[in-house]
């Protein structure tokens, strides 16, 4: 299992953040929060049925809004080589199908460039304690979530392949 991890939302965001370096982890209506970047307004990310590289961000913000989901927003120090390495990390995501492409991967590998470093990570909340452990995270808001205390989920990278499964079988 996952190591319980919890997060402190400092304010409530409203507006689309439309610079800088986000790390979005998005509350849907499966068990498992779902991993996106958010990068000078261009939103990327993997789902079971595509790959998001560089879209429209604000219209992802408005739909989380609409649709009331909670997201989490991370804001990252960001560097000039965040874009390029960004597009690298998601060039990489090609079969859906494969197990091995989840939400975290093109985002674990993001950050490895970023960090040149190894961060072992195989559900968020590893990645997020890495993530604090090398003082990358500048700031932390949220969408529909009050600020206050956040705890993750507990949930192993077994649970989330077979939830995983489960949403592409439907």
């Amino acid at each position: 299992m996952t190591p319980k991890f919890v997060v402190q939302i400092e304010d409530t965001l409203e507006d689309f953040p439309t610079r800088g370096l986000n790390l979005l982890l998005i509350f849907q209506h499966d068990v498992f929060p779902h991993l996106a970047i958010l990068n000078q307004g261009k939103y990327w990310a993997v789902s079971t049925l595509r790959v998001h590289r560089a879209a429209p961000g604000l219209a992802k913000w408005n739909s989380f809004k609409r649709k009331k989901l909670r997201v989490v927003c991370f804001e990252i120090f960001n560097s000039s080589e965040d874009e390029f390495n960004i597009r690298e990390s998601f060039a990489h995501v090609s079969d859906l199908s494969s197990s091995d492409n989840t939400c975290l991967r093109p985002v674990l590998d993001f950050f490895r460039r970023k960090a040149n470093t190894e961060i072992r990570a195989e559900v968020v909340a590893e990645l997020l304690l890495e993530l604090r452990n090398l003082k990358l995270v500048k700031h932390i808001g949220a969408l529909n979530i009050s600020p206050g205390i956040l705890s993750l989920p507990e949930y192993s990278k077994e649970d989330v392949l077979s939830g995983i499964a489960l949403k592409r079988s439907r």
